[in-house]
């Protein structure tokens, strides 16, 4: 029933992406947007702020590590997006903060 309902207000979930500057809005939708079908368009939209979220360095370590998380589990529905992932990881890496290394290192291991 729940994925029913957030598919059913995808379009306002989309919007909130678009629109939120809440650091706990953020990491929770960066936590639904994988759970939804997006086209190809819709994809390219999400991929691209979510990396936008990813590189901000101002950015709340949750909302950071959030967003690798979905990026994962995103690259992993769509096989096109691994190089897209793995760049990101790259870029991320050479920051070395400890909150997204730890998750970066985890995501490694599967």
């Amino acid at each position: 029933m729940d994925l029913l309902y957030l598919a059913l207000n995808k379009l306002e979930v989309l919007e909130f992406l678009i629109t939120t500057t809440e650091k706990e809005f953020k990491w929770h939708l960066a936590q639904l947007l994988p759970r939804l079908k997006l086209s190809k368009k819709e994809l390219k939209t999400v991929m691209k702020r979510l990396t936008a979220w990813a590189f901000a360095k101002k950015e709340s370590k949750i909302v950071r590590v959030t967003v690798l998380q979905s990026l994962f589990v995103l690259s992993d529905k769509h096989k096109d997006l691994e190089w897209d992932f793995h760049s990101v990881v790259q870029e991320v890496e050479k920051e070395n903060v400890p909150s997204n290394y730890a998750r970066i290192r985890k995501l490694k291991s599967r």
